[in-house]
């Protein structure tokens, strides 16, 4: 390797992004998280965390509400379904006397 090649190499290393004031714990995990799901590479890590910023990348949560949502929608339609069939249940099926008889309706035939 000649030495110009390896000072144009050096200068590509040099740049990078430097952030100070990190709390120990989130540094912490923010090295960790890079090096189980993007191979150490901090920068893809960070595109990631833009990404979900700007919402290409749905968030876990968005995702989870969105199933509340439609397990709320099912639960609303099956206590209308509960109460409707209890209305027809209690539909009374004769007439009731003063007496409290109740005289009961000829079954229709078909």
């Amino acid at each position: 390797m000649t030495e110009e090649k390896f000072k144009q190499i050096k200068e590509k290393v040099k740049k990078g992004l430097y952030i100070a004031r990190i709390p120990s714990k989130e540094k912490a995990y923010f090295i960790d998280l890079a090096n189980s799901d993007f191979e150490g590479d901090y920068g893809m890590l960070l595109k990631f965390y833009n990404d979900i910023h700007r919402g290409w990348i749905p968030q876990e949560d968005s995702q989870i509400n969105a199933k509340f949502d439609l397990l709320a929608v099912e639960i609303t339609q099956n206590k209308k379904d509960i109460e409707q069939l209890k209305q027809e249940e209690e539909k009374p099926k004769g007439r009731k006397m003063l007496s409290g008889k109740i005289l009961k309706k000829p079954e229709q035939e078909e």
